[in-house]
């Protein structure tokens, strides 16, 4: 699948669901409905344009072929964006990837070593 492809059938299956106490990041696996918030899917949509290749989606982090951006949102809240390198933009709000200037303003990168602890978290919270 092309990655707006993988836009378009994470966004129809995808449900907003806020994270709760403590905020991680989850890979939301599996073809039928998912929950999450904006991070969830943004590593959702990396895991899936690598194939589900954990070795491919921190290649692309570490190389900086792909990166996580922390924004504000038009409602001034915290949100999270994928960009990836020769596609651009894109997160939960969108059904294809995009140029930087249709999205959010005040961008920060998130580091990768980030991305891991947040997975991690992920991985054994349980609320």
């Amino acid at each position: 699948m092309t990655p707006d492809e993988i836009c378009r059938d994470l966004k129809n299956r995808f449900t907003w669901e806020s994270d709760g106490k403590l905020d991680s990041y989850h890979i939301l696996k599996g073809d039928g409905k998912v929950k999450g918030d904006c991070d969830d899917y943004a590593v959702t949509i990396l895991y899936n344009y690598c194939g589900g290749s954990y070795l491919k989606f921190w290649w692309l982090l570490i190389t900086f072929q792909a990166v996580f951006w922390f924004v504000k949102s038009p409602n001034d809240g915290p949100h999270i964006t994928l960009w990836l390198r020769g596609h651009g933009y894109t997160d939960n709000w969108k059904t294809q990837f995009t140029t930087k200037e249709l999205l959010h303003d005040k961008r920060y990168p998130i580091p990768w070593p980030t991305v891991m602890v947040k997975l991690l978290i992920g991985k054994f919270d349980k609320t």
